[in-house]
Protein backbone atom coordinates (compact mmCIF):
# COMPACT_ATOMS: atom_id res chain seq x y z
CA UNK A 1 0.00 0.00 0.00
CA UNK A 2 2.85 2.21 0.81
CA UNK A 3 4.53 1.92 -2.31
CA UNK A 4 0.89 2.56 -4.27
CA UNK A 5 0.65 5.95 -2.22
CA UNK A 6 4.37 6.50 -3.12
CA UNK A 7 4.17 5.81 -6.50
CA UNK A 8 0.74 8.19 -7.20
CA UNK A 9 2.03 10.54 -5.54
CA UNK A 10 5.04 11.21 -7.82
CA UNK A 11 2.86 10.77 -10.79
CA UNK A 12 0.57 13.33 -9.78
CA UNK A 13 3.10 15.60 -8.77
CA UNK A 14 4.72 15.14 -12.30
CA UNK A 15 1.44 15.86 -14.02
CA UNK A 16 0.99 18.69 -11.68
CA UNK A 17 4.70 20.63 -11.99
CA UNK A 18 4.95 19.86 -16.09
CA UNK A 19 3.12 22.49 -18.26
CA UNK A 20 3.55 20.40 -21.43
CA UNK A 21 2.56 17.12 -22.43
CA UNK A 22 3.94 14.97 -25.32
CA UNK A 23 0.93 13.91 -25.95
CA UNK A 24 -0.52 14.85 -29.73
CA UNK A 25 -3.97 13.84 -30.90
CA UNK A 26 -4.22 11.63 -33.71
CA UNK A 27 -6.13 11.99 -36.90
CA UNK A 28 -6.74 10.31 -40.30
CA UNK A 29 -8.83 12.11 -42.72
CA UNK A 30 -8.75 15.29 -45.49
CA UNK A 31 -6.71 18.32 -44.98
CA UNK A 32 -6.10 21.75 -46.41
CA UNK A 33 -2.93 22.65 -47.72
CA UNK A 34 -0.64 25.88 -49.34
CA UNK A 35 2.78 25.81 -51.19
CA UNK A 36 5.33 28.55 -50.70
CA UNK A 37 7.88 29.24 -53.42
CA UNK A 38 10.54 31.80 -53.46
CA UNK A 39 8.66 33.01 -49.56
CA UNK A 40 5.18 33.63 -51.89
CA UNK A 41 2.18 31.31 -50.39
CA UNK A 42 -0.31 30.05 -53.14
CA UNK A 43 -4.08 29.86 -51.82
CA UNK A 44 -5.17 27.38 -49.61
CA UNK A 45 -6.74 23.89 -51.94
CA UNK A 46 -8.24 21.13 -50.45
CA UNK A 47 -6.65 17.52 -50.47
CA UNK A 48 -10.14 16.28 -51.88
CA UNK A 49 -10.97 18.22 -55.29
CA UNK A 50 -14.37 16.17 -56.01
CA UNK A 51 -15.79 12.64 -56.69
CA UNK A 52 -13.47 10.48 -59.96
CA UNK A 53 -10.24 12.25 -58.64
CA UNK A 54 -7.75 11.24 -56.50
CA UNK A 55 -7.95 12.22 -52.53
CA UNK A 56 -4.96 12.41 -49.96
CA UNK A 57 -5.41 11.77 -46.15
CA UNK A 58 -3.23 13.09 -43.67
CA UNK A 59 -2.62 10.08 -41.01
CA UNK A 60 -1.04 10.55 -37.91
CA UNK A 61 -0.45 12.79 -34.89
CA UNK A 62 0.64 16.64 -35.72
CA UNK A 63 4.28 15.82 -34.84
CA UNK A 64 4.43 12.55 -36.59
CA UNK A 65 2.55 12.33 -39.85
CA UNK A 66 2.07 11.26 -43.19
CA UNK A 67 0.46 12.24 -46.26
CA UNK A 68 -1.21 9.42 -48.62
CA UNK A 69 -3.11 8.35 -51.29
CA UNK A 70 -6.99 7.58 -50.59
CA UNK A 71 -6.17 4.51 -52.90
CA UNK A 72 -2.92 3.36 -50.91
CA UNK A 73 -2.16 2.16 -47.41
CA UNK A 74 -0.89 4.28 -45.41
CA UNK A 75 2.95 2.76 -45.48
CA UNK A 76 2.96 4.00 -49.04
CA UNK A 77 3.21 7.30 -48.27
CA UNK A 78 4.34 10.31 -50.59
CA UNK A 79 5.36 12.66 -47.76
CA UNK A 80 6.35 12.02 -43.83
CA UNK A 81 6.88 14.73 -41.43
CA UNK A 82 8.68 13.51 -37.96
CA UNK A 83 9.26 16.94 -35.44
CA UNK A 84 12.11 16.51 -32.86
CA UNK A 85 11.11 16.99 -29.30
CA UNK A 86 7.02 18.32 -29.60
CA UNK A 87 5.32 19.38 -26.72
CA UNK A 88 1.65 20.04 -26.56
CA UNK A 89 1.61 23.28 -24.82
CA UNK A 90 -1.57 23.00 -22.08
CA UNK A 91 -0.34 26.18 -19.74
CA UNK A 92 -3.37 28.53 -20.64
CA UNK A 93 -1.43 32.10 -19.76
CA UNK A 94 1.40 30.64 -22.68
CA UNK A 95 -1.30 29.85 -25.19
CA UNK A 96 -3.12 32.79 -24.55
CA UNK A 97 0.04 35.39 -24.92
CA UNK A 98 1.26 33.18 -28.39
CA UNK A 99 -2.62 33.41 -29.39
CA UNK A 100 -2.72 37.12 -29.08
CA UNK A 101 0.46 37.90 -30.52
CA UNK A 102 -0.10 35.29 -33.26
CA UNK A 103 3.80 34.20 -31.73
CA UNK A 104 4.30 30.24 -33.99
CA UNK A 105 5.77 27.42 -31.75
CA UNK A 106 8.80 26.60 -33.95
CA UNK A 107 10.41 22.78 -34.09
CA UNK A 108 13.30 21.00 -35.82
CA UNK A 109 12.23 18.02 -37.58
CA UNK A 110 12.91 15.43 -40.69
CA UNK A 111 10.40 15.72 -44.05
CA UNK A 112 11.00 12.42 -46.29
CA UNK A 113 9.47 12.64 -49.78
CA UNK A 114 9.34 10.50 -53.23
CA UNK A 115 10.49 11.55 -56.52
CA UNK A 116 10.82 10.01 -60.17
CA UNK A 117 13.80 10.01 -62.13
CA UNK A 118 12.48 13.29 -63.86
CA UNK A 119 12.19 15.36 -61.06
CA UNK A 120 14.91 15.42 -59.40
CA UNK A 121 13.56 17.47 -56.28
CA UNK A 122 10.62 18.58 -54.39
CA UNK A 123 10.83 21.85 -55.80
CA UNK A 124 10.53 20.33 -59.54
CA UNK A 125 6.77 19.14 -59.09
CA UNK A 126 6.15 21.76 -56.13
CA UNK A 127 3.02 23.21 -58.74
CA UNK A 128 1.58 19.70 -58.83
CA UNK A 129 2.15 18.34 -55.42
CA UNK A 130 0.43 16.13 -54.33
CA UNK A 131 -1.44 15.00 -57.41
CA UNK A 132 1.77 14.31 -59.58
CA UNK A 133 3.97 12.46 -56.48
CA UNK A 134 5.68 9.44 -55.64
CA UNK A 135 5.16 7.10 -53.05
CA UNK A 136 7.63 4.62 -50.91
CA UNK A 137 6.62 1.90 -53.66
CA UNK A 138 7.42 3.81 -56.46
CA UNK A 139 10.19 6.53 -56.00
CA UNK A 140 13.33 7.65 -55.17
CA UNK A 141 13.36 8.72 -51.25
CA UNK A 142 14.61 11.94 -49.97
CA UNK A 143 15.30 13.08 -46.09
CA UNK A 144 15.58 16.92 -45.45
CA UNK A 145 16.09 18.67 -42.03
CA UNK A 146 12.73 20.80 -41.74
CA UNK A 147 11.82 24.12 -39.48
CA UNK A 148 8.40 23.39 -38.59
CA UNK A 149 6.17 26.24 -37.34
CA UNK A 150 3.02 25.51 -35.54
CA UNK A 151 0.43 28.10 -34.95
CA UNK A 152 -0.90 28.81 -31.96
CA UNK A 153 -3.98 26.97 -30.42
CA UNK A 154 -6.40 27.29 -27.96
CA UNK A 155 -7.08 23.43 -27.61
CA UNK A 156 -4.88 21.92 -29.75
CA UNK A 157 -2.86 22.39 -33.36
CA UNK A 158 -4.31 22.71 -36.68
CA UNK A 159 -2.02 24.56 -38.58
CA UNK A 160 1.73 24.05 -39.23
CA UNK A 161 3.94 25.32 -41.77
CA UNK A 162 7.14 22.69 -42.53
CA UNK A 163 9.68 24.65 -44.26
CA UNK A 164 12.55 22.44 -46.29
CA UNK A 165 14.89 22.56 -49.08
CA UNK A 166 13.85 26.57 -49.25
CA UNK A 167 10.15 25.78 -49.92
CA UNK A 168 7.16 25.48 -47.64
CA UNK A 169 4.34 23.21 -47.28
CA UNK A 170 1.63 24.70 -45.19
CA UNK A 171 -0.94 21.73 -43.22
CA UNK A 172 -4.53 22.41 -41.70
CA UNK A 173 -6.46 19.51 -40.43
CA UNK A 174 -9.77 20.28 -39.03
CA UNK A 175 -10.46 20.12 -35.31
CA UNK A 176 -11.45 16.57 -34.83
CA UNK A 177 -12.56 16.76 -31.34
Amino acid sequence: MKRFIMFSTILLSCILLNPTKVVAQNYKGQFHYNISINGYWDDWKSSYIGVGIEKFYFNGTINNFVIHSSEEHPSNYIMKVTINDYRLDTDKKSKKQRLKGNVYYEYEGMVEYYTELTFQDFGEYTYCWPYISWNTSKGKKHVAKAKIKIQPYKEYPQTLNVFFENYGVAISIPNNK
